[in-house]
């Protein structure tokens, strides 16, 4: 545990249960497949979810004179 204990920030949560998941087939291949939709999916839900997720995502373009 932290020292000064954990910080408390007011704010909402939001939480998401997404679809079940399976591998596809047997070995590593599907096991690294199915890693690969869950992060994709994870991305995804948070750029739609998450106001900070999505100035990362898509930075509004910076202006040179």
């Amino acid at each position: 545990w932290p020292k000064a204990g954990w910080a408390k920030y007011p704010g909402t949560i939001q939480v998401v249960i997404g679809p079940a998941m399976h591998a596809e087939g047997e070995g590593p291949r599907a096991i690294a497949e199915l890693n690969q939709r869950a992060e994709a999916w994870v991305s995804e839900t948070m750029a739609e979810i998450s106001p900070i997720q999505q100035r990362v995502s898509h930075p509004e373009p910076s202006v040179v004179s």
